[in-house]
């Protein structure tokens, strides 16, 4: 037996610890690293046991706390036969799991060199057949998933193939995600990249690139029946203070980000900087927005209201879109700067009703390229519609405040929906139908002057 002054980690190429699968031969040399305070495995390009380089994983590796992972040059699949994750803790599916003491802590999963996890092939499980037919539930098919975690790292990997979505937290804190490629020919829906689910705080997300089959980060606190089965007793249910930077990504038709919250759950204290729309220009149906935020739809109990979505601050944003940034519920206390659009965006930021209401909203520096076909002669809007704000749908807007805006070609500057107010000064739009179309109740002020 392998002891730890002889080296500092093990690998499941360790002759005593080689099982009948992939899956068994890494999960003894985790277990072992964990009873013998080792703590650290290292999955190597080779696979000794099989000769080839690859590592096919169809049972879960569960990852105690103080547990190292690095993945050295490797390649891991899910084998098609497989209805589990690749890596969770190990309490993570687990009733014990929902208590508070029993959170796990100090897991890392580290690349080294060039990393894929892959789902492989797709086995079946998807949403519309999740726990029918015998198969289990849609939340097996992850590919790495934590559930009432703390001080986890993901570092340095390639994220490809999912069969839903692939890197998902429950209930989880102190969370850092680097330098994570995704990269997904969409076959199935809903495949995001990186989910936080209901209760997760104090992460920090950077340098995500690639292309997801659905959002490429999502922050999405809903209730539905398994965030309440699995919520954590006592635990902290909001997302808040989280660092977002450098996604750059084609989310194909959806978000590079996400946010959405419902069902009293909050979200605040979220810092957005470098949100990169890569998108190609000639694809026929574009990415509905850089930035997503709230949703008409997907709420259980009670969509949210003003002042549970707060304190978003959202800077550097490139969009090839239809609009940069969507704003499809309530929006409280939040900073926008540096937006920039390309010449296939139809609006800048845009609210999508039924209810989109917001309150101390700061946009600072938009720079739009729009520059849409003109409509039909006999069109009551020949010009081209692109909007700096396009608010025709809110419900209510009060202390909005626009400066600084460059833009080529406009056909409205400002649409504002039903007592909507908003003030703005620098605006410059080289060519422009007409500053402001108003609904009932509503006022733009531009450089302490009111627009009729």
């Amino acid at each position: 037996m392998l002891k730890r002054k002889e080296r500092p980690y093990f690998t499941p190429n360790d002759p005593e610890f080689m099982g009948k699968d992939d899956s068994e031969s890494i999960q003894n040399a985790v277990d072992k690293a964990a009873e013998l305070g080792v703590n650290q495995v290292v999955i190597p390009r080779i696979n000794a046991r099989t000769g080839e380089e690859a590592w096919y994983i169809q049972r879960t590796i569960k990852l105690p706390s103080n547990m190292t992972i690095k993945l050295d040059n490797c390649y891991m699949e899910q084998k098609q036969s497989a209805y589990c994750q690749m890596f969770t803790n190990t309490l993570a599916h687990e009733q014990e799991g929902n208590l508070p003491e029993n959170e796990e802590h100090d897991i890392q999963i580290l690349g080294i060199g060039n990393v894929t996890l892959s789902g492989g092939k797709p086995n079946g499980l998807l949403e519309r057949t999740s726990r029918r037919n015998g198969l289990p539930s849609i939340w097996k098919n992850h590919i790495i998933y934590f559930h009432n975690t703390r001080n986890i790292v993901i570092e340095n990997i390639r994220v490809t193939h999912q069969r839903w979505w692939g890197i998902t937290f429950l209930f989880c804190r102190y969370v850092r995600l680097s330098n994570i490629d995704i990269s997904v020919i969409p076959h199935v829906s809903n495949q995001d990249g990186i989910d936080l689910r209901r209760g997760c705080n104090n992460f920090i997300i950077e340098n995500i690139t690639g292309r997801s089959g659905d959002d490429t980060v999502a922050l999405t606190n809903i209730s539905n029946p398994f965030e309440e089965i699995w919520a954590v007793e006592g635990r902290d249910p909001d997302t808040h203070d989280i660092v977002i930077r450098n996604i750059k990504s084609d989310s194909n038709y959806c978000f590079p980000l996400r946010l959405l919250n419902h069902d009293g759950n909050r979200m605040y204290n979220i810092s957005i900087d470098g949100i990169y729309d890569v998108s190609q220009p000639e694809r026929r149906q574009k990415p509905g927005a850089a930035v997503c935020i709230g949703s008409a739809l997907y709420w259980s109990h009670r969509p949210a209201k003003l002042g549970e979505t707060r304190n978003i601050s959202i800077n550097n944003i490139s969009s090839r879109g239809e609009v940069a940034i969507l704003i499809s519920n309530n929006l409280a206390d939040s900073y926008i700067s540096n937006v920039k659009t390309f010449s296939d965006n139809t609006d800048v930021i845009k609210t999508l009703g039924p209810v989109a209401e917001l309150k101390n909203v700061v946009i600072d520096g938009v720079f739009s390229n729009t520059n849409q076909v003109n409509m039909a002669d006999d069109s009551p809007y020949p010009e081209p519609m692109g909007s700096i704000l396009n608010f025709e749908e809110a419900t209510g807007g009060e202390n909005i405040v626009v400066r600084n805006v460059f833009a080529k070609k406009l056909g409205v500057g400002f649409k504002l929906g039903k007592n909507v107010k908003v003030e703005a000064e620098n605006i410059h739009v080289e060519t422009l139908g007409t500053m402001l179309r108003k609904g009932e109740g509503c006022s733009l002020t531009l450089d302490g002057q009111e627009v009729e």
